[in-house]
């Protein structure tokens, strides 16, 4: 049976709080949300915590509320692309710099580097959910005067000298999408210990309605009842694995268009009304992911000792480790094959194992009008071999098991 590239983990209760969700009176609806916003309150006590219908509509947002049309804000060359496009279009000018080789997070000195009079900002991007170096990036921050927002896209339990990712700054977002764990099936939360901020934006949140119609609104709920369906073997190799192989096969550009939708790879720009608020299965089945975090975090951190032990000595793959002051959530377990990338790519999915290309974050290669660049030359570097390999918590012992030795096969 093939691998999916990404799973929902829908142990423990999740399918009863999906059903459960979608039998819900609308007038429950404000209840379920005061019990995750209240979970969520204790998880970050000195926080004001906001649930969000996207993540990138938190950022949003964030951006409107905390900076002026012309403000210079510093990202990190390989950063999420739509975040860049959507400071570009609220008019905001970009600064890109490069990333250290350890973990591909920001360089604190290409920052020492880069700042100036003119930087109003600095947005931190944890990527693969591994905390970058917070200590140095905030101590040039306080030297300066210049708020850091932390993208948490991928680092929901990730901590940093025991603290936790979203929590050194003015604000983080965290996303709640289909593919993070743990998930509201779309979705997001923003932290912020700036009350003004948080009431700016809760008023601005509760203003945009979403203005899908109801085909639109129909299809964002199937996508996420066929997600987590997919998530089971039998179901995605009867399925979704085969439509993948034959659009691979026929049409490659547009199976990375389908699969990287979110990334903000098109020329569209970013429609702030594009979700709708939260509905109650998504708070039901997010009580209980967030509930289940630690648990889930444990077993990807498990199952990516088991794929980096199979690959640590082949000279063809370059591992990310954990560093001493971290504790990663192994969100995304991603190797850098380097030149080898696509042979691995192709070979693991015809051997039924979806492994994702993650040469999609350096923000440099989508010639986006407005933005500088300081410097890129590690991220450029490294961007090109990167693969997510899955190591979703979902996945059983011998699953891991099967992905780590067909790709200790295909390496040798």
């Amino acid at each position: 049976m093939a691998t999916p590239f990404f799973s929902i983990d829908m142990a423990a209760g999740a399918w009863a709080a999906y059903l459960r969700g979608v039998a819900n009176h609308p007038e429950w609806f404000s209840t379920k949300r005061r019990d995750l916003e209240g979970y969520l309150q204790k998880r970050f006590p000195a926080r004001h915590v906001i649930l969000l219908p996207s993540a990138r509509l938190g950022f949003y947002l964030l951006l409107q509320s905390a900076f002026r049309p012309g403000d210079e804000v510093i990202f990190s060359t390989l950063s999420f692309p739509l975040y860049i496009k959507i400071a570009l279009q609220i008019g905001i000018k970009p600064v890109l710099i490069d990333v250290e080789p350890e973990h591909l997070n920001m360089d604190p000195n290409e920052l020492r580097k880069a700042i100036t009079s003119e930087t109003k900002g600095i947005v931190v991007t944890h990527l693969f959910g591994h905390p970058a170096e917070m200590s140095e990036i905030v101590k040039i921050s306080s030297e300066w005067n210049v708020p850091v927002v932390e993208d948490c896209a991928q680092s929901y339990d990730s901590f940093y000298n025991d603290k936790e990712t979203g929590t050194f700054g003015a604000a983080g977002i965290f996303s709640c999408s289909l593919m993070k764990a743990p998930t509201t099936l779309g979705g997001g939360v923003l932290v912020t210990k700036d009350y003004g901020l948080f009431r700016k934006i809760k008023t601005m949140i509760c203003q945009q309605d979403g203005h899908l119609g109801m085909f639109s609104q129909m299809m964002y709920h199937l996508k996420g009842l066929v997600s987590m369906i997919n998530s089971y073997p039998l179901p995605y190799t009867l399925l979704s694995h085969h439509v993948f192989g034959l659009i691979k096969k026929r049409n490659p550009a547009l199976l990375r268009a389908i699969l990287y939708a979110g990334m903000g790879m098109d020329g569209k720009t970013f429609n702030p009304s594009e979700r709708p608020q939260l509905a109650p299965y998504q708070l039901e089945v997010g009580a209980v992911q967030f509930n289940r975090a630690r648990e889930m975090t444990v077993l990807r951190r498990k199952n990516s000792m088991v794929l980096d032990s199979a690959m640590e000595l082949h000279k063809d793959a370059i591992l990310f480790k954990e560093s001493k002051k971290s504790y990663w959530n192994y969100q995304y377990h991603v190797v850098d094959f380097g030149s080898r990338m696509n042979e691995v790519f192709d070979k693991a999915f015809k051997q039924g194992i979806h492994v994702m290309k993650e040469d999609v974050w350096d923000c440099t290669n989508y010639k986006l009008q407005g933005v500088e660049v300081r410097s890129h030359r590690v991220a450029t570097s490294r961007n090109k071999g990167l693969l997510r390999i899955p190591n979703n918590s979902f996945l059983s012992d011998q699953r891991i098991e099967r992905i780590a030795a067909t790709l200790l096969g295909i390496l040798d």
